[in-house]
């Protein structure tokens, strides 16, 4: 039997290459510990997070496992960030980036990001930031910034910002901007304001301003003051100021200030001001002043 050969004569042992991922956090080269392990790790930021992938998308969850059931992705604690796919449900969890997707529902959780993808449907949440995608549907919810998009609406919600090429929808909120859009309905708001956008129309809330946008209806609301609009017609309200718009209807209103906008039509209100019009028609007030 031949002897066995010296360690220095045999060659060398050279290390399998192993598979890469792409690190969520930092944009590096995630090493995947073995062919089966579901553990990544990287050493450009120090990331340990678990790793799926069965073909439709890649997970990412840092600090717990994952499972994934016919599209509809649930883990228990960590940041999850999914990649495109299909219909996507998330429940109760925390720290939630989501890129791509058709349908989106997010229910109960803090700290959302979703950037692209389908319909989005939000319920319960705190810290929500949508970037395009489809229709956004948003409900009880804090701290709401949706940029691009389809149709938004919104109800019972506080902190909201939109920046939309659709129609926007909101209902008993508190603090509210829209800036550009389509057709917006507020009910029931306070601290809305609409910077551009098409037509407006407004229902029982406090503090509404408007800047740009198309013609715009105001009913039973306090503290409105509208710029640079269409046509206006205002019903019982309070607190009005008007200037650099179309034409303008106001009735059974109190507090009334218009500057520089088109023809005006003013009945039974109480202290109505009008200046630099082009035509003004006030019936049955009291206190009124025409200059």
């Amino acid at each position: 039997m031949a002897p066995y050969p010296p360690l220095a004569e045999l060659p060398p042992v050279v290390a399998p290459l192993q598979p890469t991922v792409p690190c969520p956090r930092c944009g590096g080269l995630c090493t995947i510990a073995a062919p089966l392990s579901s553990s990544i790790s990287c050493k450009l930021c120090g990331l340990t997070a678990s790793y799926h992938n069965d073909g439709k998308f890649i997970v990412i969850v840092e600090g717990s496992p994952i499972s994934i059931q016919e599209d509809t992705i649930k883990y228990n604690r960590g940041a999850l960030k999914v990649v495109s796919g299909g219909n996507i449900c998330i429940d109760r969890q925390n720290n939630i980036h989501v890129k791509g997707g058709s349908k989106i529902s997010v229910r109960r959780c803090n700290n959302i990001h979703v950037e692209g993808g389908g319909d989005v449907s939000v319920h319960r949440c705190n810290n929500i930031h949508v970037e395009s995608g489809g229709s956004v549907s948003v409900h009880r919810c804090n701290n709401i910034d949706v940029e691009g998009g389809g149709k938004i609406s919104v109800h019972r919600c506080n902190d909201i910002h939109v920046e939309c090429s659709g129609d926007v929808s909101v209902h008993r909120c508190n603090n509210v901007l829209v800036k550009g859009g389509g057709k917006v309905s507020v009910h029931r708001c306070n601290n809305f304001d609409v910077e551009g956008g098409g037509d407006i129309s407004v229902h029982r809330c406090d503090g509404f301003r408007a800047d740009g946008g198309g013609n715009i209806w105001v009913h039973r609301c306090n503290g409105v003051q509208i710029e640079r609009s269409g046509n206006i017609c205002i019903h019982q309200c309070n607190n009005i100021y008007a200037t650099k718009s179309g034409n303008i209807r106001i009735d059974r209103c109190n507090d009334a200030h218009l500057d520089g906008s088109g023809d005006v039509r003013i009945r039974r209100c109480n202290i109505a001001a009008v200046e630099k019009c082009v035509d003004a028609c006030i019936n049955r007030c009291n206190t009124a002043s025409v200059v």
